[in-house]
């Protein structure tokens, strides 16, 4: 798997690091589907609309190597939490 990626320069690791950190304690990541054009799917789940908010903001600082951010979906559980995906790609 990793030759595929190397093919690209992109490093995943150097972007799952830097998720981590912009990740805000209100948030969990669940899974993260990366693909070797640079997109990464990532899927949540978010204790307030807040928390969510603070994550989208996040990723959208223009001093991180993220683009093309889409929220895919959004859907409050009968518990309150929110549940989401997006979609974003790694600037290489």
């Amino acid at each position: 798997m990793a030759p595929i990626f190397e093919e690209q320069d992109i490093d995943y690791k150097e972007a799952l690091t830097m998720l981590e950190q912009l990740t805000p304690s209100g948030v969990s990541l669940e899974s993260f589907d990366l693909k070797k054009s640079g997109e990464i799917v990532i899927s949540g789940a978010a204790d307030t609309s807040l928390s969510l908010g603070e994550f989208l903001v996040g990723l959208t600082d223009p001093e991180k190597e993220f683009k093309n951010i889409t929220l895919s979906s959004v859907r409050r559980t009968e518990e309150g939490f929110y549940n989401f995906s997006l979609k974003l790609v790694i600037e290489s």
